[in-house]
């Protein structure tokens, strides 16, 4: 989670910077944060502006559990219980010319049950191969 205080004038701002951060859905509230006493909160506007810069998701490659970020793809996720292992495949169909090197990254993800939507990457496996 990233909070953002109250700054100068009606101004608030909120940063996430890190090497890596999730894909997927991130949202954002906006809120008085009182104290309302014996009133509720008065009404007023808010604008709110997010800039993200992502990866995309690579055309050329395909798991077998399909894709948890992208909303518009099948997700058939495999399950491991602690201690536990659990397989899923990665196909390559590359479509660059013959004797490209292409370099990559394969996420490994966790969702949680309670969340719906929210996820978080246990690992990057980088990948790198010559097209032939």
């Amino acid at each position: 989670m990233v909070f953002g205080e109250a700054g100068t004038g009606d101004t608030t701002v909120a940063t996430a910077l890190a090497g890596q951060l999730a894909s997927g859905l991130w949202s954002t509230e906006v809120s008085d944060p009182g104290p309302f006493g014996d009133k509720p909160a008065g009404k007023g506007t808010a604008k709110v502006t997010l800039t993200a810069t992502t990866q995309s998701f690579d055309p050329a490659a395909k798991a077998s559990t399909g894709e948890f970020w992208d909303l518009d793809a099948d997700w058939n996720p495999v399950a491991a219980a602690a201690g536990k292992t659990a397989t899923m495949k990665l196909t390559l169909t590359p479509t660059a010319p013959a004797g490209t090197v292409v370099h990559g990254t394969v996420y490994v993800d966790t969702d949680s049950a309670f969340s719906g939507v929210m996820g978080s990457e246990l690992i990057g496996i980088p990948y790198s191969y010559t097209v032939g």
